[in-house]
């Protein structure tokens, strides 16, 4: 039986096994306040079904989250784990206060110019650039009416703002872009 992915939510990304013993450490854009730090399971997507483990440690760390979950006890299964995504339960997290979204539920919204009010596009996906220090955590991949994809970097100088209720993103900035930054 197939799960719906609409009750699971991305809370980051495994990097790297921490120690030898199973842990590994997980980015996410949520920092230290991370749901990580209270869910007592966690889900990795396998095929088209999310497993449960059960969280057995859960620390804040400078890089990032060490989790150990209950079935992940060697180094060599945290490193098969690498890069994939850690979900929890939508049930089992606490409400969202009136500014705050989940990244992962933003795929799909309309995405608005600020100045004129028209429409851009849509966001197509988001793509994690930790790694690449030059511009924020990560590119906001918008799916233009041409169906060219333009990656938007998430940062305040091009994210106005963002209404999870009504499913939109306010950009501006974007002419400042060029054709270089189409997909």
């Amino acid at each position: 039986m197939s799960q719906s992915s609409a009750q699971y939510v991305l809370l980051g990304t495994i990097v790297k096994p921490h120690g030898y013993q199973g842990s590994f450490l997980v980015r996410t854009d949520a920092g230290q306040s991370s749901a990580l730090g209270y869910v007592s399971t966690l889900f990795l997507k396998h095929a088209e079904n999310y497993q449960p483990y059960s969280v057995v440690e859960s620390a804040w760390m400078p890089k990032g989250w060490k989790i150990t979950l209950q079935g992940v006890a060697e180094e060599s299964a945290a490193q098969a784990l690498r890069d994939q995504g850690i979900f929890a339960e939508r049930a089992e997290l606490k409400a969202l206060e009136s500014n705050e979204f989940y990244v992962s539920d933003l795929e799909g919204c309309r995405v608005v110019d600020a100045d004129s009010g028209e429409t851009v596009g849509t966001l197509a996906a988001v793509e994690d650039l930790r790694t690449d220090t030059r511009i924020g955590h990560a590119l906001w991949n918008i799916a233009l009416p041409s169906k060219k994809i333009l990656a938007v970097p998430a940062t305040s100088h091009f994210i106005a703002r963002v209404d999870a209720t009504k499913r939109e993103i306010y950009v501006r900035h974007l002419d400042s872009l060029g054709k270089g930054n189409t997909k």
